[in-house]
C-alpha cells in the first residue's frame, strides 16, 4: 500500500489519500518531472489478477473527453496495478450534498446532460466501457462549473466485467445489487442480465434522485419512494425522466444516455407549462394545418419551384423560434418569427406563434399590440377568422395580457370572445367568470360558472372559481379554505400557483401577515421552478412588509426579502417594482452605494421615467441627511429633482399622480426655505 512521500515509478510521489470506491483506492500525487498534480488509483487486488493491463491501457488512454479525467498511464508495480489521470480541482457533488446544498433545476439539467454526455461516450467505446459505479462522491464540480465523471472502472470484458463491477449501496442498480447478493435471476434467454449501459443510467437517475430530493434512494430498489410522490420545486418532466432513469426494470429504462439526453434537452418542450399554452388552441388536424401542409399545396398550381426557397427559410425560422420558446429563450424565438415574418408578412403562423412567445414571456403590453394588429390586419384576419381554435386563443390570451395587468374590464370582454368562439374550451369559462369577480359581477359570474360546468368544467377548477368569489366578498377564512382544497386536489402548477397567491392575498385581506408568509414559503418549496416568479416576488413584499410592521423583525426579514429579490435578479426575471424595493431596503440599511447602484441601472433601462431621478434624489437627500450640517450639499438633489419634474409633468398632464413625488416637492420646498438650496 502506497504512503505518503512514495515515488512510484520514478515518477509520481504521493502525497495523500482523496478516496476509495469499489475499484481501488485514489491518491493525490505529483509528477516530479512535469510538476503537475495527478491522481493514482490502485486497482484492488482481486480485480488486478483477471485484467489484460496493456491492452485495457492503451484502450483506456486513448479517451478523449471534456467530462472525463484524461488517462495517462499504466504501471505495473509487483503485483499492484496503479492507473494515473489528472487530477480534477473542485469539490466532489457528494460534498455539496452532505453540505445540504439545493439545486436550481436549470443547473440539474445543465449537469445531467453532460454527464449523459460522458456516459454516451464510454458506452460507445468499441468495445464498451461500463463505468458501473456513477454516484456523487465520483462527480467532480470544476471551479468553472462543470461537471467531471471520475473513477470509472477498467475492465471492458463482458465476461470478466460482473466479477469486477464496482457498486455503491444506494445508486447501485438492481442487477448490480443482485450480482453483489450473490444472487442473479435468469432472464427468458436463459442468463443473467448483464450490468451493461443501462446500469449506469440507473445510477445515474439515483444520483438525480438525491440532489432533487435531499434522500439516498433505498438500497432495495423496489423500497424506493417514487421521485414523483414528492412535492419538489422542480417540473414533472424533470421527475418523470428521473423516474424512468432509475426504473427498476430495465425494459422500461432508457436504452442509452443519448436517449435520456435527447428529453433532458427537449425537458420545456415536454414541461406541462409549454403543452398547457399548445392546447389553448383546440385545433382539429383538418383545420389546424401550419405552414408545411399549405406550402406543399402550392405545388398543384406551379408555385412551389418558384417559392421554395423562400418557403424552406421561412419554415427554418417558424421552427427555430418554435425551438427557442420551448427552452424558454424567448428573445431569441421572438428574433426568429420575426425573420419568418420578413419574408412572408401574410401569412399568420409566424404571427401566432409570435404571439404565444410572448404570452410565454408574459410580456402583455406586445400581447396585446401583437393580437389587435393580427385581429384587425387585412392580410391576417381572414386565417383568424376561419379557424375558431386559434380566434379563440388569440382572445384568450389578449385576456390573460388584461388580467394580469388588472384590466379586469378588458379580460371580461376578451374572455367572452374566446368562450363565444370556442364554447368546448371549459378553461375559457373558468377564467371569464373569474375576470367577472375581479370586475364586480358577481351574479354574471355566477351565470358563467354554470356554463362552465355544463362545458365540462372540473370540480377543482369549479372550486377555483368559488374560492374567488369567496376572496372577492371579503370571506376571507372560506376562500382560504377553498383554495387549500384546491391545492389537495390539483397538479396542474398554473393552478396550484394561482392558489397560493390568492390564498396569500385572503390571508392579507385578513390581516394575517404571518398566514401570507407562511402560504408563499408552501407555494416557493413545492412549485415547479417555472411558476416561481410571481410566488418569490410576493413572498418578498411579504417580508419587506413584516419588516415594517416591527422593529425587532427589521434586520432579519429584510434580508430575507433581498434573498428573493436577489433570487429573481439572477435568474433574470426581476420587474423595476423588485428593483425598487432592493433599493429602498438597501436605502434603510444604510448601505447607499448599492441602493444607487441599482437606482442608475433604473435610470439607463428607463430614460424616459422620473421614477429613478425621484428615488435617486430621495437616496440623496438621506446620504446628505447623515452628514453634519457643515459638510451638506444638496446639489445633486436639485439635479435629480429637477429632471424627474420635467418628465413628471406628462405624467400629471394625464392625470396621473404619485405620492413620492408629492413629498418629493414638499422636500424641495422646505431646502429652498431653509436656504440649502437657491432657486
Amino acid at each position: 500500500m502506497p504512503r505518503r512521500g512514495d515515488i512510484l515509478d520514478n515518477t509520481y510521489q504521493i502525497i495523500e489519500e482523496i478516496g476509495h470506491g469499489g475499484g481501488g483506492i485514489v491518491y493525490k500525487a505529483i509528477h516530479l518531472r512535469l510538476q503537475k498534480y495527478v491522481a493514482v488509483k490502485k486497482i484492488r487486488d482481486k480485480v488486478a489478477g483477471i485484467i489484460n493491463v496493456r491492452g485495457e491501457a492503451d484502450i483506456l488512454k486513448n479517451l478523449h473527453h471534456t467530462y472525463l479525467p484524461q488517462v495517462y498511464d499504466f504501471l505495473q508495480i509487483g503485483d499492484q496495478i496503479f492507473t494515473v489521470m489528472d487530477f480534477i480541482p473542485g469539490e466532489s457533488l457528494d460534498y455539496y450534498l452532505k453540505n445540504h446544498y439545493t439545486f436550481q433545476q436549470r443547473q440539474i439539467i445543465i449537469w445531467a446532460k453532460q454527464l449523459c454526455e460522458a456516459l454516451q461516450y464510454l458506452h460507445t467505446r468499441r468495445p464498451p466501457i461500463i463505468h458501473s459505479d456513477v454516484k456523487p462522491a465520483n462527480i467532480m464540480i470544476t471551479p468553472e462549473g462543470n461537471v467531471c465523471l471520475i473513477d470509472f472502472n477498467i475492465s471492458l470484458d463482458m465476461d470478466k466485467r460482473e466479477q469486477i463491477t464496482g457498486m455503491s449501496t444506494c445508486y447501485a442498480s438492481p442487477e448490480q445489487q443482485a450480482l453483489a447478493d450473490g444472487y442473479m435471476p435468469v432472464s427468458r434467454g436463459g442468463r443473467a442480465p448483464l450490468v451493461d449501459a443501462q446500469s449506469d443510467i440507473y445510477s445515474l437517475g439515483a444520483t438525480l434522485y438525491h440532489m432533487m430530493t435531499g434522500n439516498k434512494p433505498s438500497r432495495r430498489a423496489e423500497n424506493t419512494v417514487p421521485i414523483n410522490q414528492f412535492r419538489l420545486g422542480y417540473s414533472k418532466t424533470l421527475t418523470d425522466i428521473v423516474g424512468k432513469a432509475m426504473h427498476p426494470d430495465k425494459s422500461r429504462r432508457y436504452r442509452t444516455a443519448q436517449e435520456m439526453y435527447n428529453d433532458l434537452d427537449n425537458i420545456y418542450a415536454l414541461d406541462e407549462r409549454y403543452k398547457k399554452h399548445k392546447r389553448l388552441e383546440r385545433i382539429s388536424t383538418a383545420a389546424g394545418c401550419i405552414c408545411i401542409a399549405g406550402f406543399l399545396a402550392l405545388t398543384a398550381g406551379g408555385v412551389f419551384t418558384m417559392r421554395q426557397e423562400k418557403t424552406d427559410a421561412y419554415e427554418a425560422a417558424v421552427q427555430e423560434g418554435n425551438d427557442y420558446a420551448a427552452d424558454q429563450d424567448y428573445d431569441k424565438a421572438l428574433g426568429s418569427y420575426d425573420e419568418a415574418i420578413g419574408i412572408f408578412d401574410d401569412k399568420l403562423d409566424a404571427y401566432y406563434q409570435k404571439l404565444y412567445a410572448l404570452h410565454l414571456k408574459e410580456d402583455y403590453p406586445h400581447v396585446l399590440n401583437l393580437g389587435k394588429m393580427i385581429l384587425s390586419s387585412e392580410k391576417l384576419s381572414a386565417d383568424v377568422f376561419s379557424d375558431s381554435g386559434r380566434e379563440a386563443a388569440v382572445y384568450y390570451m389578449m385576456g390573460d395580457a388584461c388580467f394580469e395587468q388588472e384590466d379586469y374590464e378588458g379580460a371580461v370582454g376578451y374572455y367572452k370572445k374566446a368562450v363565444n368562439a370556442n364554447q368546448e374550451n371549459a378553461q375559457y369559462f373558468r377564467d371569464y367568470a373569474i375576470a367577472l369577480i375581479r370586475n364586480n359581477q358577481p351574479e354574471t359570474a355566477q351565470q358563467v360558472l354554470n356554463e362552465a360546468v355544463s362545458a365540462g368544467l372540473g370540480d377543482t377548477d369549479i372550486l377555483l372559481v368559488k374560492a374567488e368569489l369567496a376572496l372577492k366578498q371579503g370571506q376571507y377564512q372560506e376562500s382560504v379554505d377553498k383554495f387549500g382544497q384546491v391545492l389537495s386536489n390539483t397538479d396542474d402548477e398554473y393552478i396550484r400557483q394561482r392558489s397560493y397567491l390568492l390564498m396569500a392575498r385572503a390571508f392579507r385581506g385578513a390581516n394575517d401577515l404571518d398566514g401570507e408568509i407562511r402560504t408563499l414559503e408552501e407555494g416557493r418549496m413545492s412549485l415547479d421552478a417555472s411558476y416561481l416568479t410571481p410566488v418569490i416576488s410576493a413572498l418578498g413584499d411579504a417580508y419587506a412588509r413584516k419588516a415594517g410592521q416591527d422593529a425587532s423583525f427589521s434586520m432579519e426579514y429584510n434580508q430575507k426579502a433581498l434573498e428573493c429579490y436577489q433570487t429573481l435578479v439572477d435568474s433574470g426575471m426581476a420587474s423595476d417594482g423588485v428593483k425598487y424595493n432592493m433599493a429602498a431596503i438597501y436605502q434603510n440599511f444604510k448601505n447607499y452605494e448599492e441602493a444607487a447602484r441599482i437606482l442608475n441601472e433604473l435610470e439607463q433601462e428607463n430614460p424616459n421615467d422620473y421614477k429613478p431621478y425621484m428615488r435617486l434624489a430621495l437616496l440623496e437627500c438621506d446620504i446628505q441627511g447623515d452628514k453634519e450640517n457643515s459638510a451638506r450639499d444638496y446639489t445633486k438633489v436639485k439635479e435629480y429633482y429637477d429632471k424627474a419634474s420635467q418628465l413628471y409633468a406628462q405624467v400629471k398632464a394625464s392625470g396621473g399622480s404619485d405620492d413620492k413625488m408629492q413629498a418629493l416637492e414638499n422636500i424641495m420646498e422646505k431646502l429652498y426655505s431653509g436656504n440649502w438650496l437657491t432657486r
